[in-house]
């Protein structure tokens, strides 16, 4: 049996290590073209992780979940180090979500 461990305080993710709040969320999102927050998953990263390294008004704010990055890890390494970069990149708002410990996607069984 595998003990989960969930928390309210991750807030909305990270971005370059650093913690997003609400604020900073509302503000990266004023910021951009098309308001809008970019939430990909695994298949997306997957077969479309050429049109995310483009820089492009459509992926100004991405969220990438760590199950996303879990299950790249997996299937196609060469991917999930290229997410990762994207991850890294100070050029960029790529925005880093603990799905698995953030007690608001908790599901009871």
């Amino acid at each position: 049996m595998r003990e989960n461990y969930s928390s309210h305080q991750l807030g909305y993710g990270y971005l370059l290590k650093n913690q997003v709040t609400k604020e900073e969320l509302i503000r990266l999102l004023a910021n951009t073209l098309h308001k809008t927050l970019f939430v990909i998953d695994t298949n997306i990263a997957l077969h479309h992780i050429d049109l995310l390294e483009v820089k492009s008004t459509l992926t100004e704010v991405v969220v990438i979940a760590h199950t996303v990055l879990k299950e790249l890890r997996n299937l196609n390494y060469s991917v999930y180090k290229r997410l990762f970069a994207l991850l890294k990149n100070d050029q960029r708002n790529f925005i880093f979500f603990p799905n698995e410990n953030h007690e608001d996607v908790e599901s009871e069984r």
